[in-house]
């Protein structure tokens, strides 16, 4: 329509349409600002709510189908078998955990093989060698428990290559060039186990130079890094996501990446604070393993009680959204993190030639 509206119309009209389109737009902003009923109505004003929404629910509705169905699920397989290898590698380890979800992991494990026991994913290995040290290590008589354990038993299970489960995380690296870089990111583990030793900002000061190297949309680079390195601050940073109960305790340094919806006043920009944001954690994560520190992205699932205790703790702006944390610290001695098996090149790419 903009197109076609410069060439039938005179500039000077053009102009005089563009700045009437921009006032309407900027009373609308003003009308949804308002209050939350304001705010709803303005959903009407622009597709791309709903479309966003609309790929949400097709999404679910897929993982759900697959779980409920008996079909698989490679995504839920994933997820459940780290979370198990996340409880291997903790310091101390229970003697039993998981047992709210170690049946369904089991069920989701038989569908990695065919009926002949044909290995059919890339995750069998990884799932098997989890699962193997979780029934060797653990013991329960509760009933998911004992279900999930005769199921497991039943099962015909092979291993078609190595073995793949936790493994000792160790930070000795040396940088030079392509071969360098895939060293220090194979070198790179989440690490949630660190000493009681005060972290240097000087250090963190330099990662987050490498990290401002990371490209951003028209440079606008809407994002910022709150590093808290107050021990006592950090840890109570670091309860409020999900996913860190059992080691947050431990924790002495912790940066939180925001987003600042001030830089854009057009919705279709309103995920470069994600995609941003994101671009500039992983330089800056290894640019931390590179001088020594140790750390662990933390996800961040939207949520309005954690997301308003962030704000509380880190004073943040009504324009500020959390988009993930990061702890860091020094990793202790002969600390185990999981294996976590990657999906290959075939997987996540495809060439169109």
């Amino acid at each position: 329509m903009k197109t076609l509206l410069k060439k039938i119309v005179p500039e000077s009209l053009f102009l005089v349409l563009v700045k009437l389109r921009d006032d309407v737009n900027y009373f609308k902003l003003v009308v949804a600002k308002s209050n939350k009923i304001t705010a709803y109505f303005s959903l009407l004003w622009s597709r791309l709510y709903l479309n966003e929404h609309f790929a949400f629910l097709r999404g679910a509705y897929d993982y759900e189908s697959r779980l409920r169905h008996g079909k698989r699920n490679l995504y839920f397989i994933r997820r459940n078998v780290h979370r198990i290898e996340k409880g291997l590698t903790m310091i101390p380890r229970r003697q039993v955990f998981a047992l709210r979800f170690i049946l369904e992991t089991v069920e989701a494990f038989k569908f990695l093989s065919d009926d002949s026991g044909r290995i059919k994913t890339s995750e069998y290995n990884w799932a098997k060698t989890v699962l193997d040290e979780y029934f060797d290590v653990t013991d329960s008589d509760h009933e998911q428990y004992l279900k999930a354990q005769s199921l497991y038993r039943s099962l015909s299970t092979s291993f078609d290559s190595k073995v793949e489960g936790p493994v000792e995380y160790k930070n000795e690296i040396e940088i030079d060039k392509y071969l360098s870089l895939k060293l220090l990111c194979e070198n790179r583990k989440s690490v949630r186990w660190f000493k009681t030793k005060k972290v240097s900002k000087n250090l963190i000061n330099k990662a987050l130079e490498v990290a401002l190297l990371s490209p951003s949309s028209c440079n606008r680079q809407p994002f910022k890094f709150y590093i808290i390195s107050d021990p006592e601050l950090a840890r109570e940073v670091a309860k409020v996501p999900a996913g860190t109960v059992g080691w947050s305790e431990n924790v002495q340094c912790i940066a939180v990446l925001v987003g600042d919806l001030k830089a854009f006043s057009n919705i279709a920009n309103r995920h470069s604070i994600y995609v941003d944001g994101t671009l500039a954690v992983m330089p800056f994560v290894l640019a931390l393993e590179a001088q020594g520190l140790s750390s662990c992205i933390i996800n961040w699932a939207d949520n309005h009680d954690r997301e308003k205790k962030m704000c509380q703790l880190i004073g943040l702006s009504d324009s500020e959204k959390v988009v993930l944390s990061i702890a860091i610290g020094h990793a202790v001695d002969e600390v185990l993190v999981p294996y976590s098996k990657r999906k290959s090149i075939k997987e996540i790419s495809e060439f169109i030639e």
